[in-house]
């Protein structure tokens, strides 16, 4: 498996809003409740402040008997203790950690937005039926959850014969909680990085960490048609498995970038045509068009970054209505882009 670490003006709105949304139909899968789960949640943060800092060589030694894949990575690599040349400097690190003001407050805060797991465990639930569903044989991880003070927002690991997801929920407080205010000069927490925050993206984090590590990493010079379809492909079966959650959170979008993506949907696709961008392969256009940034390059200010991904999806989404009988896993191993657009038939609707 691939790795990856550590007044009226606004009711006329509204109705345009509405009505140019997309209708969410959700798949009704017979005998889905029927799927078996196993999976655990662990409160990792707990863990760390329930640690006897009188005796910590008990203390953690007995957290990594009970964990012992997540609490390596955890106490290596999540918290800052890689600096530590010894047994000795490496608890001394661990007691400084716990008693580390800011990070305590930053706890407290996780443990306000999240008291316990009932916000994201029943979504959970469902995705991971629909999960094993889509993909048969696939067992559910187990989740962790940690701070580790807006490091790591999540990863993937190997627990055993399964795998595990880790959550750092520090990183999912929006929006009550000010991102701003950590770095006001950090892209990591800018406006258009602020919708990937929210506690809602939980449940899509730990699906996202699932089908990245089946789709792998797209290898380098590939086109922007390939990129587009790449991350269209993941808005597609996140949007299956989660058919619940609305498309904005699955594109990290807000209501209004979304907004725009489904009503400038024509006119992104004319645009890439126009600039034959569909098949350039350097950086910067990919960077311009694929990744996350304020705007689209050349496009509307308003525009949102990554507006290629969107038309991505409905690329796939036409697919997959053409060719109903795909599977996933083979969905996901149709690697070529320019074939893929050609057997899509892909044409955006006429206004």
């Amino acid at each position: 498996m691939n790795r990856r670490s550590l007044s009226s003006i606004i009711i006329l709105s509204m109705i345009c809003f509405f009505a140019c949304k997309e209708e969410k139909v959700i798949k009704q899968i017979p005998g889905l409740s029927d799927i078996p789960l196993d999976y655990t949640i662990y409160r990792f943060e707990d863990v760390l402040y329930g640690l006897d800092t009188t005796d910590l060589l008990t203390s953690i030694g007995e957290v990594e008997r009970i964990h012992p894949a997540f609490s390596q990575i955890f106490f290596t690599q999540v918290l800052p203790t890689q600096d530590a040349d010894s047994q000795f400097g490496f608890y001394d690190e661990i007691k400084k950690i716990i008693k580390y003001e800011p990070l305590k407050e930053i706890y407290d805060t996780v443990q306000r937005v999240f008291p316990d797991d009932t916000f994201f465990k029943k979504d959970l639930d469902d995705a991971f039926r629909r999960y094993k569903h889509y993909f048969p044989g696939e067992n559910e991880p187990n989740i962790y959850t940690f701070v580790s003070n807006f490091r790591f927002q999540s990863f993937i690991f190997q627990e055993n014969n399964r795998d595990g997801v880790a959550l750092g929920l520090d990183l999912f407080l929006a929006p009550g909680f000010d991102y701003r205010k950590i770095d006001p000069t950090n892209p990591v927490f800018s406006d258009y990085t602020i919708p990937s925050y929210t506690k809602e993206q939980v449940p899509k984090r730990v699906i996202e960490q699932l089908l990245e590590d089946k789709m792998g990493q797209l290898n380098p010079g590939n086109k922007l048609i390939d990129h587009m379809l790449f991350f269209g492909k993941k808005i597609y079966l996140l949007s299956e498995i989660l058919p619940r959650m609305d498309l904005s959170v699955i594109n990290e979008y807000n209501t209004d970038q979304m907004a725009w993506c489904q009503n400038n949907e024509m006119e992104t696709w004319a645009f890439l045509l126009e600039h034959e961008l569909l098949y350039k392969s350097d950086n910067s256009t990919i960077a311009w068009y694929a990744r996350p940034a304020p705007t689209s390059r050349n496009m509307p200010a308003d525009s949102p970054g990554r507006a290629a991904n969107f038309i991505g999806y409905k690329i796939v989404k036409t697919y997959m209505e053409r060719f109903p009988e795909t599977s996933f896993t083979d969905l996901i191993n149709l690697r070529d882009g320019t074939e893929f657009l050609k057997n899509s038939k892909y044409k955006p609707p006429r206004k």
